[in-house]
């Protein structure tokens, strides 16, 4: 009941936080997509810090054992509430205080944040410390081995290589999402769809076709996540709409 009355707080916490955010931040798209540099953080109201702390307090009060999970995924929510609202910095705080590889999955969030607004140095910096957690797990070859599951660095590796390939390093995210499973390649898709060159819409289009013609489950989700973030960057264009 406890951890029931845990998790909705914290979502209701987080809603009424991106709520008011939408009154007080001028955002061009998640995270300020492409906004400016953001060497400074954005002014928050008092009641946002607030309860950007409380979020977090909440989520960090479930014990370790046998609640690991749940807390750190939390944890990993109060992050993005943060990159929500370009608090870059309060979101490597909370960031460091994760257990488990939920770290290295937010060090590859702040970096994504980073390099859609401009700010290669920590982009790269935010990279390197995601690139280090993911290469210090232990992973576990076999059922009976302690360590974690092989997915949830893959996880860790496709967020890096979304920011690779946000930055037009093609070369870097493919050798950072190579391997990993289908499903786990959303991220990429949709870093692929926002950064897509217009003149090339039809022919992803077709791409896109033609994976919903043939691909399986696994493959279809990243593509369809895809099209979303297509359709609205294209929204304005009739043709491309249709």
């Amino acid at each position: 009941m406890r951890t029931v009355l845990r998790e909705g707080l914290l979502v209701a916490v987080s809603g009424t936080l991106l709520l008011g955010a939408a009154t007080t931040v001028a955002a061009a798209g998640p995270w300020g997509a492409g906004s400016r540099k953001v060497s400074e953080e954005r002014g928050l109201e008092s009641y946002q810090e607030d309860l950007l702390d409380l979020a977090f307090r909440i989520s960090s009060a479930l014990p370790l054992q046998p609640h690991v999970k749940t807390r750190c995924r939390y944890q990993e929510s109060a992050v993005a509430t943060c990159l929500e609202l370009h608090q870059p910095e309060r979101a490597h705080q909370y960031a460091n205080k994760i257990v488990n590889w939920r770290r290295g999955s937010s060090y590859a969030d702040i970096a994504y944040y980073y390099a859609r607004n401009d700010d290669l140095e920590q982009a790269e910096e935010f990279l390197k410390k995601a690139h280090e957690y993911a290469s210090s797990m232990k992973i576990a070859l076999g059922k009976d081995e302690e360590g974690e599951q092989p997915w949830r660095r893959g996880r860790i590796l496709v967020k890096i290589a979304r920011t690779y390939a946000w930055l037009g390093n093609g070369k870097k995210a493919a050798e950072y999402a190579a391997g990993a499973e289908q499903a786990d390649t959303q991220e990429l898709e949709v870093a692929a769809a926002l950064k897509l060159d217009p003149d090339a819409f039809d022919a992803q289009v077709v791409a896109i076709d033609r994976v919903l013609e043939r691909g399986g489950f696994d493959e279809i989700r990243p593509v369809l996540a895809a099209c979303v973030e297509l359709y609205d960057r294209f929204y304005e264009d009739a043709d491309k709409r249709a």
